[in-house]
């Protein structure tokens, strides 16, 4: 049976959100996907993704979307990710949107069993119509 989040349960539809919105990693099969939601361009720096891995390896592909103004599209920020290992910073990435870069970036990553997760952003500006999201796709080997 698939698990959610590393645990038990054994839920194939993502258990009470099948979307997958939220702080956790989710098993469908040997796929997992965790999704930040939209979240606030903001100069704190904020948790979106927090999670502990179970007795198998995820290899995928962390996306962060740089925030955006949903009411005006040409309005876009600068963000960036820091992906958290048991504590550890993996790695930093970041969107050009400012300054005619790419408005989305992706990270190839491997997390071990057994793991801490997080995913941690910030933003040039404190734009509360702007949203940004983050998220985590890939298959997970036992």
């Amino acid at each position: 049976m698939a698990l959610i989040g590393g645990g038990g349960a054994g839920n194939v539809s993502g258990g009470a959100n099948p979307a997958g919105v939220g702080q956790l990693l989710n098993i469908i099969g040997n796929f997992a996907y965790a999704y930040s939601g939209l979240w606030t361009a903001s100069t704190t720096q904020q948790t979106v993704l927090n999670f502990d891995t179970g007795s198998y390896m995820f290899k995928g592909i962390l996306q962060l979307n740089g925030p955006v103004d949903d009411d005006n599209p040409s309005q876009i920020s600068i963000a960036a990710a820091e992906l958290v290992l048991d504590g550890q910073a993996i790695c930093l990435i970041a969107n050009g949107a400012g300054d005619g870069g790419p408005f989305d970036v992706t990270q190839e990553i491997i997390v071990p069993p057994f793991s801490s997760v997080e995913v941690k952003v910030v933003s040039n500006g404190n734009e509360t119509d702007r949203f940004g999201s983050v998220a985590m796709t890939g298959r997970i080997y036992a």
